[in-house]
């Protein structure tokens, strides 16, 4: 409630606020109006009788009199619906007719799409039946739109906050980036470069061997086609220079199916059917389209709300998410994905504060799907095999999740000599998630008549299963049994190249018979993790059982942590054709790591220490790491490890992160030996504005030109001498927000805007400009050449009739000119004698100053057109 205070004496506020306004003011008697906001912010408002014969004009005082008061026309601000950001745009802002001291925002029809706001059924009718309507209101507003709602914008902020009811609203996950939106990024080509030279001197027969090895990975775009390469170049003992083309495809998002088209040099999925390096055409599902909410399995809620409810979903106890929701269905499909925390407890709190809950099941394998989503695969092309006999071949997967309990899935390889097919499914319950698949292949194999056909099947069976009242997690757990002939594509292959070239054929998939893995993780609260990892297989061709085995613990003390771990692995191998146990091996170590010093930062020196026993040695490992520098990018190493039986070496490393590389330097030393590796890491880009050298670059990457600027949200790159600079890793399909501190910035040069926000595709280049805006900064103290003060809060404009600022206390100014000289503009209202030419000059030896002072008398323009 607005508070009134009637001063009947001289007040000691108006004495000050008159002096800032006029310093000439006597008042006998002052009215000060205080009133109070929702916030209790003291406002205070200034009668305009008070100022009379000052040279401010009545609307200059009503202007102060409401802070929170904008002008009408348009801003570019940052829109968020029911607190979460849906994109910045600009909108015009009208005169309020209902509040005449304030505007109110324009929402023009796209944004009402991307924001995913219905409107109440009033405009839902209007816009069906008379859409002309819709489009010839002037100024639709959030109240035209859906009664209830509330608009809010925060100017020093540039936010626009829209409160809209859920029932008024589209369902929109979490995380939804609009695909109009997607920026495909700029033509840049680069080429990223790993380096590793390795010598070692030999001190007991005085040898030494050294080797380089280089690997380049690049491409360039063009639109969203984008071109990529990798190869390795490397060098032996003897010199000899080695180069080897790995890859090399072309791909492009197809973001109207979220889907990936590959050609070129790539990989089938093997989501389904094993995994090939093939040479030919791909189209997929890329999951990364899907916003962060709907990544993953999580199952969807459906429930009923008999009023305006609060919907809360726990998951052991924490709540995970909330929604309020209006009377009738509901429904949640955006859950994150967290399904190795167990079920889903779903809580409704009613308007009159009664609750029901219910209980969803929530376990996931790795091809479970949330209901109503499916992806797909294709890939047609020729294998590309180490000795094998290569193929042409094609490949059809699909899945689809049926509702919250079952997902369906399949596949089909279909080739000359080999064809197969795979059906599956997932069934989810609160017993957990249990993952089956049946596939048949059929295959044409050489043999000593010529060629045989065999045919056979697999079976495979995976559960996962988090047991909440203990705390335990059965990850995965898989049985696979394959009959005698059953065959995978890649052995097919292999056998008919190694019937025509005389000699053996196997791998790890070879007639394999049966193979079953378990991986768990137990809980333990306060006293740490454990884990249980294990696999065994068998064949039919003679080859006895493989089996691994590993166990671990996991604790912290405070700022200690433990690590204990065992490993139990028997493994085997061909020799001469013939198989051989290679040996049966047992691991066992102990880690421990102490932070020596009282600070928390990566500058604190840490303390590792490793004891590892096997069959037949121990060895132990000291070491000690940190950072050299404020910012981390001077790391090193320092060690000392050996055994017990006096063999001991002395290891170091020293590592440096600069904008444009990354470097390292690795030694160690004991009685054989002397061991040193140099290595690097980096990128170069070629663009339209020249040459620029950075740190090794991700799939998806910025380039931004920002003269003397700072990134600050990669601490580690920084504008080069040509102003540009590569941000090495951005989000693809979600928003980035790139922003650059200007403390390096030359005193000369200012950013209009520090901060872009921006969504790629996957693998796109994005060119960002920061615009600049050269200038000096300037306070100028100024006075009329009357002698007056010139009034607080005058306007300050420049030579093309803008706004740059405007006039405090004392008739001081600050400006940014972009000239050494110059004329401004100072007005105060809009009559003839409420404005003044401010004319300044800047001498040579000033403008290296951070901030320039100068003492400049303000003409009356009718003066100074007079003396001009």
């Amino acid at each position: 409630m607005a508070k009134h205070i009637h001063l009947v004496q001289r007040s000691f506020l108006s004495v000050i606020v008159s002096g800032l306004f006029l310093q000439t003011v006597y008042a006998a008697q002052t009215e000060v109006v205080n009133t109070k906001t929702e916030k209790s912010e003291e406002l205070y408002t200034f009668d305009p009788n008070l100022f009379k014969g000052g040279g401010l004009s009545a609307r200059l005082i009503e202007r102060f009199n409401h802070p929170d008061q904008l002008e009408e026309g348009s801003y570019t601000v940052d829109i968020y619906v029911n607190e979460r950001f849906t994109q910045r745009q600009s909108l015009y802002f009208s005169k309020n007719e209902d509040a005449k001291e304030s505007v109110q925002a324009c929402l023009p029809i796209n944004l009402l799409e991307t924001a995913g706001i219905l409107g109440d059924l009033e405009f839902r009718q209007l816009r069906e039946t008379n859409p002309q309507a819709i489009s010839d209101i002037k100024c639709l507003t959030l109240a035209q739109v859906a009664k209830g709602s509330k608009s809010v914008f925060d100017f020093s902020l540039l936010r626009l906050n829209l409160t809209v009811p859920q029932s008024l609203m589209k369902n929109i996950p979490r995380g939804y980036v609009n695909p109009a939106e997607l920026d495909a990024g700029s033509s840049i080509a680069f080429i990223n470069y790993t380096g590793n030279y390795y010598q070692t001197e030999n001190r007991i027969n005085n040898s030494n061997y050294e080797s380089a090895f280089i690997s380049l990975n690049g491409g360039i775009n063009f639109g969203k086609w984008q071109y990529r390469q990798q190869s390795n170049i490397s060098m032996n003992n003897q010199h000899d220079t080695t180069v080897d083309h790995i890859r090399s495809y072309v791909q492009r998002p197809i973001a109207s199916l979220q889907s990936q088209l590959v050609l070129g040099q790539q990989y089938t999925s093997g989501r389904f059917l094993s995994g090939l390096s093939f040479k030919g055409l791909s189209l997929m599902t890329d999951e990364r389209m899907r916003p962060d909410s709907m990544r993953g399995y999580a199952p969807v809620i459906r429930g009923m709300a008999q009023s305006n409810a609060k919907v809360s979903v726990e998951q052991n106890g924490r709540e995970i998410y909330q929604l309020t929701v209006a009377p009738g269905p509901f429904e949640i499909s955006d859950l994150y994905p967290t399904n190795f925390d167990g079920n889903l407890t779903v809580i409704v709190t009613e308007a009159d504060g009664s609750k029901h809950s219910t209980e969803v099941p929530y376990a996931a394998v790795p091809t479970s799907l949330r209901s109503g989503l499916s992806n797909y695969s294709i890939a047609l092309g020729r294998t590309d095999l180490d000795r094998s006999e290569n193929a042409f071949f094609s490949d059809l997967n699909y899945e689809r999740g049926l509702n919250n309990n079952i997902t369906l899935n399949g596949g089909l390889r279909l080739s000359n000599d080999y064809q197969a097919v795979a059906l599956g499914s997932v069934y989810g319950s609160n017993l957990g998630a249990l993952g089956s698949n049946l596939t048949y292949s059929r295959a044409r194999l050489p043999s000593e008549t010529g060629q045989e056909t065999v045919d056979g099947w697999m079976a495979n069976i995976t559960y996962s299963k988090t047991i909440q009242p203990t705390n335990t997690t059965i990850a995965i757990a898989g049985y696979r049994y394959s009959t005698i002939g059953y065959r995978e594509f890649s052995d097919v292959l292999g056998l008919q190249y190694a019937s025509e070239n005389g000699s053996a054929w196997t791998s790890n998939s070879y007639l394999q018979q049966s193979r079953f893995q378990v991986n768990v993780s137990q809980q333990l609260g306060r006293y740490g993790t454990f884990y249980l990892a294990g696999a065994t297989q068998s064949y039919r061709d003679g080859r006895d059982r493989d089996t691994s085995f590993q166990a671990g613990y996991n604790k912290s003390f405070g700022v200690v942590s433990l690590s204990l771990n065992y490993t139990r692995q028997k493994t085997y191998s061909l020799n001469g054709g013939e198989i051989k146990e290679e040996r049966f091996d047992n691991f066992g170590g102990l880690s421990l790591h102490i932070p020596l010093g009282r600070e928390r930062n990566p500058r604190t020196p840490t303390l590792s220490a490793h004891y590892n026993r096997s069959n037949d040695s121990d060895n132990y490992q000291l070491a000690v790491n940190g950072a050299l520098d404020r910012d981390y990018s001077l790391n090193y190493n320092l060690g000392v490890g050996g055994n017990f039986n006096g063999d001991q070496t002395l290891n170091a490393g020293l590592y440096k992160r600069f904008s444009n590389v990354q470097l390292g330097f690795n030694t160690s030393y004991n009685d054989q030996y002397w061991q040193n590796s140099f290595n690097a890491a980096g990128a170069i880009a070629l663009h339209s504005g020249g040459v620029t050298f950075g740190p090794y670059l991700g799939e998806t990457f910025a380039l931004i030109e920002a003269k003397g600027a700072k990134v600050v949200s990669s601490p580690y790159s920084k504008v080069d001498r040509f102003g540009y600079v590569l941000v090495p890793n951005i989000n693809p399909f979600r928003f980035n927000n790139l922003a650059l501190d200007p403390s390096n910035m030359a005193n000369n040069i200012e950013l209009e805007g520090g901060e872009q926000r921006i969504a790629p595709y996957a693998g796109a280049m994005v060119k960002l400009n920061f615009k600049t805006r050269k200038g000096y900064s300037v306070f100028i103290q100024s006075q009329l050449n009357n002698q007056q003060i010139i009034p607080m809060g005058a306007d300050v404009l420049n030579q093309d009739n803008e706004v740059i600022g405007m006039v405090g206390q004392a008739g001081q100014v600050y400006v940014r000119v972009p000239n050494q000289e110059g004329i401004l503009t100072l007005r105060w209202g809009a009559e003839n004698d409420q404005s003044c030419q401010l004319p300044y000059h800047i001498e040579n030896h000033q403008l290296e100053q951070t901030l320039i002072k100068l003492n400049a008398e303000c003409r009356m323009e009718n003066e100074y057109e007079t003396n001009k």
